[in-house]
Protein backbone atom coordinates (compact mmCIF):
# COMPACT_ATOMS: atom_id res chain seq x y z
CA UNK A 1 0.00 0.00 0.00
CA UNK A 2 1.38 3.63 -1.14
CA UNK A 3 0.78 5.62 2.70
CA UNK A 4 3.25 8.26 0.78
CA UNK A 5 0.68 8.93 -1.73
CA UNK A 6 -2.12 8.73 1.11
CA UNK A 7 -0.14 11.49 3.15
CA UNK A 8 0.31 13.46 0.06
CA UNK A 9 -2.97 13.90 -1.28
CA UNK A 10 -4.31 14.13 2.56
CA UNK A 11 -2.49 17.30 2.24
CA UNK A 12 -2.93 18.83 -1.06
CA UNK A 13 -6.39 18.44 -0.50
CA UNK A 14 -8.28 21.48 1.05
CA UNK A 15 -9.36 20.63 4.53
CA UNK A 16 -13.15 21.49 4.06
CA UNK A 17 -13.20 19.68 0.88
CA UNK A 18 -13.85 16.27 1.77
CA UNK A 19 -14.63 13.76 4.70
CA UNK A 20 -12.29 11.31 3.26
CA UNK A 21 -9.28 12.65 4.59
CA UNK A 22 -8.46 15.60 7.87
CA UNK A 23 -5.70 17.34 8.38
CA UNK A 24 -4.67 19.06 11.59
CA UNK A 25 -1.38 21.44 12.85
CA UNK A 26 -0.71 22.71 15.72
CA UNK A 27 1.98 24.53 17.44
CA UNK A 28 3.51 22.59 20.28
CA UNK A 29 5.46 24.34 23.75
CA UNK A 30 9.41 23.52 22.55
CA UNK A 31 8.67 25.52 19.22
CA UNK A 32 7.92 22.55 17.43
CA UNK A 33 4.55 20.98 15.53
CA UNK A 34 2.46 18.75 15.62
CA UNK A 35 0.72 16.97 12.00
CA UNK A 36 -2.28 14.94 12.65
CA UNK A 37 -3.37 12.80 9.38
CA UNK A 38 -6.67 10.89 9.02
CA UNK A 39 -8.23 9.38 5.74
CA UNK A 40 -10.58 6.37 5.29
CA UNK A 41 -9.39 3.53 3.07
CA UNK A 42 -11.61 1.18 1.86
CA UNK A 43 -12.12 -2.52 0.31
CA UNK A 44 -15.03 -3.24 -0.88
CA UNK A 45 -17.64 -2.67 1.45
CA UNK A 46 -15.48 -1.92 4.20
CA UNK A 47 -13.93 1.33 5.55
CA UNK A 48 -11.25 1.37 7.70
CA UNK A 49 -9.73 4.63 9.34
CA UNK A 50 -6.14 5.83 9.87
CA UNK A 51 -4.91 8.00 11.83
CA UNK A 52 -1.29 8.98 11.82
CA UNK A 53 0.30 11.89 14.50
CA UNK A 54 3.70 13.30 13.66
CA UNK A 55 5.67 15.23 15.60
CA UNK A 56 8.14 17.83 13.81
CA UNK A 57 10.78 19.59 15.16
CA UNK A 58 12.84 22.50 14.28
CA UNK A 59 15.94 21.62 11.77
CA UNK A 60 18.65 23.53 11.39
CA UNK A 61 19.44 24.99 8.37
CA UNK A 62 23.14 23.78 8.37
CA UNK A 63 22.23 20.42 8.76
CA UNK A 64 19.90 20.17 5.58
CA UNK A 65 22.51 21.83 3.60
CA UNK A 66 25.20 19.39 4.60
CA UNK A 67 22.81 16.56 3.90
CA UNK A 68 22.15 18.09 0.27
CA UNK A 69 26.03 18.14 0.08
CA UNK A 70 26.32 14.56 0.81
CA UNK A 71 23.86 13.81 -1.57
CA UNK A 72 25.44 15.57 -4.10
CA UNK A 73 28.67 13.94 -3.65
CA UNK A 74 27.09 10.48 -3.63
CA UNK A 75 26.11 11.46 -6.82
CA UNK A 76 29.12 12.35 -8.39
CA UNK A 77 30.63 9.00 -6.52
CA UNK A 78 28.17 7.09 -8.50
CA UNK A 79 28.17 9.09 -12.03
CA UNK A 80 32.21 8.24 -11.57
CA UNK A 81 31.29 4.49 -11.29
CA UNK A 82 29.34 4.43 -14.52
CA UNK A 83 31.94 5.96 -15.91
CA UNK A 84 34.59 3.18 -15.13
CA UNK A 85 31.85 0.53 -16.25
CA UNK A 86 33.48 0.01 -19.87
CA UNK A 87 30.72 -1.32 -22.00
CA UNK A 88 33.09 -2.69 -24.31
CA UNK A 89 34.35 -5.59 -21.71
CA UNK A 90 31.44 -7.24 -22.40
CA UNK A 91 31.56 -10.57 -24.22
CA UNK A 92 29.25 -13.17 -25.01
CA UNK A 93 29.76 -15.96 -27.71
CA UNK A 94 27.16 -18.21 -29.39
CA UNK A 95 29.41 -20.91 -31.51
CA UNK A 96 28.23 -23.66 -33.90
CA UNK A 97 29.69 -26.40 -35.40
CA UNK A 98 27.99 -29.10 -37.49
CA UNK A 99 31.76 -30.95 -38.40
CA UNK A 100 34.10 -32.94 -36.13
CA UNK A 101 37.26 -33.25 -37.24
CA UNK A 102 39.70 -35.57 -35.70
CA UNK A 103 37.34 -35.71 -32.57
CA UNK A 104 37.13 -32.29 -32.56
CA UNK A 105 34.00 -29.80 -32.83
CA UNK A 106 34.79 -27.44 -35.78
CA UNK A 107 33.14 -23.96 -35.22
CA UNK A 108 31.20 -22.19 -38.15
CA UNK A 109 32.89 -18.47 -38.33
CA UNK A 110 31.99 -16.73 -34.75
CA UNK A 111 29.67 -13.39 -34.66
CA UNK A 112 31.90 -11.78 -31.83
CA UNK A 113 34.89 -9.84 -31.88
CA UNK A 114 35.71 -10.31 -28.62
CA UNK A 115 36.92 -14.21 -29.84
CA UNK A 116 39.24 -15.62 -32.49
CA UNK A 117 38.79 -18.56 -34.47
CA UNK A 118 41.30 -20.78 -34.65
CA UNK A 119 42.81 -21.28 -38.89
CA UNK A 120 41.43 -24.69 -38.66
CA UNK A 121 38.33 -24.10 -36.67
CA UNK A 122 38.48 -26.46 -33.95
CA UNK A 123 39.64 -23.48 -31.14
CA UNK A 124 38.21 -20.38 -29.90
CA UNK A 125 40.51 -17.56 -28.06
CA UNK A 126 39.84 -14.94 -25.65
CA UNK A 127 39.97 -11.64 -26.69
CA UNK A 128 38.93 -10.32 -23.06
CA UNK A 129 40.39 -11.77 -19.75
CA UNK A 130 37.76 -12.35 -17.23
CA UNK A 131 35.12 -15.14 -15.76
CA UNK A 132 33.04 -17.11 -18.38
CA UNK A 133 30.31 -18.85 -18.01
CA UNK A 134 30.80 -21.86 -20.40
CA UNK A 135 28.24 -23.96 -21.43
CA UNK A 136 28.39 -27.22 -24.56
CA UNK A 137 25.82 -29.19 -26.10
CA UNK A 138 26.84 -31.97 -28.35
CA UNK A 139 24.79 -33.93 -30.49
CA UNK A 140 25.78 -37.25 -31.29
CA UNK A 141 24.41 -40.73 -31.83
CA UNK A 142 25.15 -43.43 -28.59
CA UNK A 143 27.68 -46.07 -28.78
CA UNK A 144 27.01 -49.73 -29.73
CA UNK A 145 28.08 -52.71 -27.84
CA UNK A 146 28.28 -51.45 -24.20
CA UNK A 147 31.24 -48.77 -24.81
CA UNK A 148 31.87 -45.84 -23.68
CA UNK A 149 32.90 -42.15 -25.67
CA UNK A 150 33.39 -38.52 -23.74
CA UNK A 151 32.95 -35.20 -24.40
CA UNK A 152 35.41 -33.13 -22.89
CA UNK A 153 36.10 -28.80 -22.71
CA UNK A 154 40.03 -28.15 -22.96
CA UNK A 155 41.60 -25.19 -22.29
CA UNK A 156 44.94 -24.96 -23.52
CA UNK A 157 45.43 -28.28 -24.39
CA UNK A 158 44.31 -29.53 -20.92
CA UNK A 159 40.94 -31.23 -20.48
CA UNK A 160 39.22 -29.33 -17.48
CA UNK A 161 35.77 -30.77 -17.31
CA UNK A 162 34.58 -34.42 -19.49
CA UNK A 163 31.16 -36.27 -19.48
CA UNK A 164 30.46 -39.59 -20.66
CA UNK A 165 28.39 -40.93 -22.84
CA UNK A 166 26.68 -43.79 -22.60
CA UNK A 167 25.38 -47.03 -25.38
CA UNK A 168 22.56 -48.74 -26.15
CA UNK A 169 21.82 -52.36 -26.91
CA UNK A 170 18.66 -54.37 -26.39
CA UNK A 171 19.03 -58.37 -26.20
CA UNK A 172 17.26 -60.57 -28.51
CA UNK A 173 15.76 -63.69 -26.06
CA UNK A 174 14.98 -65.28 -29.24
CA UNK A 175 18.91 -65.65 -30.80
CA UNK A 176 20.75 -65.15 -27.98
CA UNK A 177 22.70 -62.14 -28.54
CA UNK A 178 22.84 -58.56 -28.10
CA UNK A 179 21.23 -56.16 -31.02
CA UNK A 180 22.55 -53.06 -31.57
CA UNK A 181 19.92 -50.00 -31.42
CA UNK A 182 20.87 -46.83 -31.36
CA UNK A 183 18.43 -43.44 -31.20
CA UNK A 184 20.11 -39.62 -31.28
CA UNK A 185 21.44 -38.40 -28.14
CA UNK A 186 22.67 -35.18 -26.63
CA UNK A 187 25.62 -34.87 -23.77
CA UNK A 188 25.98 -31.14 -22.12
CA UNK A 189 28.85 -29.98 -20.07
CA UNK A 190 28.60 -26.59 -18.21
CA UNK A 191 31.10 -24.60 -15.65
CA UNK A 192 32.45 -21.43 -15.36
CA UNK A 193 36.44 -20.57 -16.62
CA UNK A 194 38.65 -17.77 -15.57
CA UNK A 195 40.57 -17.17 -18.77
CA UNK A 196 43.14 -15.00 -20.02
CA UNK A 197 43.62 -13.15 -22.99
CA UNK A 198 44.62 -15.56 -25.51
CA UNK A 199 43.58 -18.41 -23.84
CA UNK A 200 41.96 -21.45 -25.98
CA UNK A 201 38.81 -23.87 -25.47
CA UNK A 202 37.75 -26.62 -27.84
CA UNK A 203 35.66 -29.31 -27.83
CA UNK A 204 36.64 -33.32 -28.26
CA UNK A 205 35.00 -35.97 -28.72
CA UNK A 206 36.27 -39.47 -28.20
CA UNK A 207 34.26 -42.86 -29.65
CA UNK A 208 31.10 -41.38 -30.33
CA UNK A 209 29.76 -40.54 -33.71
CA UNK A 210 28.18 -37.13 -34.70
CA UNK A 211 24.43 -36.63 -36.58
CA UNK A 212 25.37 -34.72 -39.60
CA UNK A 213 22.27 -33.10 -39.45
CA UNK A 214 22.37 -31.55 -36.31
CA UNK A 215 24.84 -28.83 -35.12
CA UNK A 216 26.43 -28.65 -31.67
CA UNK A 217 26.81 -25.34 -29.66
CA UNK A 218 29.01 -23.72 -27.25
CA UNK A 219 27.89 -20.47 -25.52
CA UNK A 220 30.17 -18.09 -23.33
CA UNK A 221 29.34 -15.05 -21.37
CA UNK A 222 31.65 -13.12 -19.73
CA UNK A 223 30.53 -12.30 -15.72
CA UNK A 224 30.83 -9.27 -13.73
CA UNK A 225 30.75 -6.70 -16.31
Amino acid sequence: MDYASYFRQCLDCLSDRSQESHRKLESRVNSGLRLELSFNLRLLESVRNANYVFELKPVAVERIDLLESRLRDQEEEMEQLRGQVDLSDRAFLYAESAVWTASTLQWKPLASDKFILAADSTSITFRIPGLYAIAVLVNHWPNQNNTSGTISLIKNDVKIQRAVTGSTNLYDSGYGKNLSAGHRTSTSLMCVVQAKEDDRIAVSCTKTTYVDDTASYLTAARMGF
